[in-house]
């Protein structure tokens, strides 16, 4: 192994001592790495105007989403674990468009009389009837990743809409559930959505 030059280890401990005491420099670049003056609002949030209400949850051993991708749980898991899926009622403003991010919906309930959460792993379209099956977007890895969805035309018209969001590792005496949907530029950085007795 070859040992640094002393000039290159200064120079080197000489930007760590800079960065940390000017760390603005670098959390001020866009992601395009020029500077951003313009100071924008956070994206992706449900206002104080969007209800949301749990209406009912199934539970499955698989899960097939759209672009080929699915969730299962193995044969031998199967007494030990399920998937949910939590069927959502969104009462919104006619005419509002909105874009609800998986990252954004934590599945917090009870097993027994634990206490458990379980993050999004896929949500559906958005439809406007309740009891339909909604083709479903999964996370191509575990966790929410980049999954979020958008209503069309006719879902942005409508003030009811539901989507199915996809919740994994359950267990099987899994009761009362609450969706929690992030709003972080609320005073309160959460709401929850009414939960369900199953």
């Amino acid at each position: 192994m070859t040992k640094m030059k002393p000039m290159f280890v200064c120079v080197l401990a000489a930007m760590a001592c800079w960065l940390s005491f000017n760390p603005g420099t670098m959390l001020a670049q866009t992601p395009g790495g020029s500077a951003s003056s313009e100071r924008r609002e956070c994206p992706l949030t449900v206002g104080s105007s969007v209800k949301m209400e749990v209406t009912n949850i199934i539970f499955m051993d698989k899960v097939q989403g759209i672009d080929g991708n699915s969730l299962t749980i193995p044969d031998d898991k199967r007494d030990q674990w399920r998937i949910g899926v939590v069927t959502i009622k969104i009462t919104k403003p006619t005419g509002t468009r909105l874009t609800l991010a998986a990252a954004d919906l934590t599945l917090h309930y009870y097993h027994g009389d634990e206490t458990e959460a379980a993050p999004c792993e896929g949500l559906s379209f958005f439809s406007l009837e309740d009891n339909m099956d909604r083709p479903v977007k999964l996370s191509q890895s575990m966790g929410p990743g980049f999954v979020k969805q958008t209503t069309g035309a006719r879902a942005t018209q409508e003030s009811v809409v539901y989507l199915d969001a996809i919740f994994c590792f359950m267990e099987p005496d899994t009761t009362e559930i609450w969706v929690c949907v992030g709003r972080p530029t609320t005073p309160q950085g959460f709401a929850v959505a009414p939960g369900l007795w199953k």
